[in-house]
């Protein structure tokens, strides 16, 4: 402080300036101090978006999950400790049994896509004859991804259709 003091002595354009920045302080500590509004900083945060990490976020919810008791908190972890386990146990036997697994799937996929080309038959032949159906059938790959194509190119030419007449009457409307 010894330096800057000196140098306020000897420089009349440095003293100057600390002397009008020393007024202005006497001033504001000369105003009175005001109080807020006794909701003002509810209504104030009510307005601020207040950043929150997720793991915050999901560690406070599920800290509303834990029961206060002492027997819901020993209930709760019971329960927690029974399904880890047992998802433990079901991760263990597929790690065993990864062939029965893998069989399991590839029959589940096979029926799931047998009742897909069954269902997308059908409604071919509902929609446009048996003829388009079965040119679906016998087209192949091909065939089918150049409807399958189509068919959501006219969906979604449906669907900007419709949004293009609901703007519209949303404008004549306004």
């Amino acid at each position: 402080m010894a330096p800057l003091r000196k140098h306020l002595d000897e420089c009349v354009e440095c003293r100057t300036s600390f002397d009008a920045l020393a007024r202005v302080v006497v001033q504001l500590e000369g105003l009175p101090h005001l109080r807020p509004a006794p909701l003002f900083a509810d209504r104030l945060m009510a307005r601020v978006e207040v950043y929150q990490p997720w793991h915050v976020a999901a560690r406070d919810f599920l800290g509303r999950l834990i029961p206060e008791s002492s027997a819901g908190r020993v209930l709760v972890g019971g329960v927690g400790t029974a399904a880890a386990a047992g998802v433990t146990a079901g991760l263990v036997w597929i790690g065993h049994r990864a062939d029965a697994v893998i069989f399991v799937g590839n029959y589940g996929l096979q029926r799931a896509r047998s009742g897909l080309a069954a269902s997308l038959v059908d409604a071919t032949s509902s929609l446009l004859g048996s003829g388009a159906a079965n040119t679906l059938l016998n087209g192949g790959p091909l065939v089918l991804a150049a409807a399958t194509g189509a068919a959501v190119l006219g969906v979604v030419g449906v669907a900007a259709a419709v949004k293009g007449i609901a703007a519209t009457a949303n404008r004549r409307r306004d």
